[in-house]
């Protein structure tokens, strides 16, 4: 039962991992573009 859910966890937190990857460089893409930066 205990590796179940260790083997979930990772899973998880891959799944989290990468879905904070994808947004981070669709910002980052946006910031770059400048649609996300601050008008000055």
């Amino acid at each position: 039962m205990q590796k179940t859910l260790t083997r979930m966890n990772f899973h998880l937190y891959h799944v989290i991992s990468d879905l904070i990857d994808t947004i981070g460089l669709a910002a980052m893409d946006g910031i770059l573009d400048g649609d996300c930066a601050p008008q000055t």
